[in-house]
């Protein structure tokens, strides 16, 4: 195991530090018991004191099976020692060692040996998630609750996206407050890595915490990132709520009164305006947090989806609107535009199609567009060429790309008019997106169903919403 860990260790810019034993007795008062910070499953936390004055937290876990709980360790050091993320614990050292000891036993003497794995982490001076979500008192008003949401799924975002890492332990008790109430992701005992191209993984073993665990894992012993949505969900919900008392399948009108309970905290405190925007922020909450908890693997929506929707609920503009005959409109018309979006990003075609109707109506008397709209415009060209990097296995890089950019235009310029929908439904954009596909291939024929570009049609809907809100110049955005 130590040849396996500094193989790893050679390979970091910036790692965590090989720790002597001793140097952990020092800092932690020889594990006195003065010096605990929590128990758990898996072994003690101490608190640590360096010389210079910093605080540590170092964690020393139980070793009653050399063969699994090495593995455990293995998963912690490995998994949590190259993410810098200012959402996941950070790991700064840790320790493996083995004293061996001739001592007394049944009659005579043997060669004993006591085994000590150890991590040394950031102190996180709040301590867990789980001490404060029932506590009204707590300090946790809804502008912590929702920056601590976004702040978990910014983190676990890091671990699907960035490291193909599945964590399969997020639970209240392992997401750590910080001073100033900003989450990080801990404990990666029970983590694996998904290889890429997998979707899911068999294990033979149960292991979690009641509650946060996806039905298909009770069930089928099957894990993926799925599962760590379904958790996610939990989380979200017992967030908002200060309970977990919500099984899955409960609807969204069983949250009535968990949204009237918020819209009557809110207005002691808020302006219309201000209260109408996070009580939008609780709705969207309730909403994606029911969606990450469906029964079905399958139609949970992705981390990077999940972190979508709650960034774009952070960024509601909270401002009124002037349109054009000089009428104000209140921000909630947003709200309404933000929830149209989301059936766009994640609905039908079918669905797609009737909200581009009502949204493209009601677009036409404004003046002013929300900042929020204009940023989700630059993000879906960076969307819409990974997308198509990825279905169509093609690099966009030089001719390909220029032949990307004068397709879009080519597009966007056709189809800038009010009868989008209609075209749509004639099947002129089918076409048209089967040339652009041409285009990009440098085929003269290119060998696809247009089920295939199922996916790419749908970016291309979205992107060109958003181009119509925003009423950009359509050659200054691509060129």
């Amino acid at each position: 195991m130590e040849s396996v860990l500094e193989k790893k260790l050679q390979h970091q810019s910036s790692t965590p530090k090989k720790l002597d034993i001793n140097y952990l007795r020092s800092i932690t008062k020889n594990f006195s018991e003065d010096q605990i910070l929590g128990h758990g499953g898996c072994g003690i936390v101490y608190k640590g004191e360096r010389e210079n004055g910093e605080v540590v937290a170092v964690k020393k876990l139980k070793v009653d099976n050399v063969g699994k709980d090495d593995k455990q360790f293995m998963n912690e050091v490995i998994h949590a020692m190259d993410i810098c993320h200012p959402n996941i614990v950070r790991l700064e050292g840790y320790c493996c060692h083995t004293e061996k000891e001739v001592t007394f036993h049944d009659g005579s003497f043997v060669l004993a040996e006591e085994f000590y794995r150890l991590l040394c982490f950031e102190y996180i001076p709040n301590g867990s998630l789980d001490k404060y979500l029932s506590d009204e008192s707590s300090g946790l008003d809804w502008h912590v609750r929702y920056n601590i949401i976004e702040g978990v799924c910014n983190g676990l975002h890091c671990l699907h996206e960035g490291r193909n890492i599945l964590h399969l332990d997020l639970k209240p008790a392992n997401i750590l407050l910080d001073e100033n109430k900003i989450p990080k992701i801990a404990d990666f005992g029970l983590s694996r890595l998904i290889d890429e191209g997998k979707t899911h993984i068999h294990t033979k073993n149960l292991a979690g915490t009641c509650g946060y665990m996806a039905p298909e894992y009770i069930e089928r012993y099957v894990l993926s990132k799925e599962s760590d949505i379904y958790s996610l969900g939990v989380i979200i919900i017992e967030i908002v709520t200060g309970e977990r008392k919500y099984p899955v399948g409960t609807s969204n009108e069983e949250f009535v009164e968990v949204y009237e309970k918020w819209r009557r905290r809110l207005q002691a405190t808020r302006n219309k305006t201000s209260l109408e925007e996070e009580c939008q922020q609780v709705n969207q909450c309730i909403e994606v947090g029911l969606k990450c908890m469906d029964n079905d693997p399958k139609r949970r929506p992705s981390i990077r989806e999940v972190v979508q929707i709650i960034k774009r609920s952070e960024n509601i503009d909270s401002c009124s609107v002037t349109t054009r005959d000089g009428k104000h409109r209140e921000e909630s018309v947003y709200s309404e535009w933000s929830e149209k979006i989301n059936i766009l990003v994640l609905g039908s075609s079918k669905q797609s199609i009737e909200a581009m109707e009502t949204i493209c109506h009601e677009l036409k008397g404004l003046t002013d567009v929300p900042e929020y709209i204009i940023k989700d415009a630059d993000r879906l060209v960076l969307d819409l060429t990974m997308m198509v990097e990825k279905s169509f296995n093609l690099t966009l890089a030089g001719a390909s790309s220029m032949q990307l950019k004068h397709a879009l235009n080519t597009l966007f310029q056709i189809f800038k008019v009010r009868h989008l929908a209609q075209a749509m439904k004639e099947g002129t954009l089918e076409k048209l997106v089967t040339q652009i596909l041409i285009w990009i291939s440098s085929e003269t024929v290119l060998k696809t169903e247009l089920d295939d570009a199922r996916e790419l049609l749908k970016a291309l809907n979205v992107l060109m919403l958003h181009i119509l809100v925003c009423e950009l110049n359509i050659h200054d955005m691509f060129v």
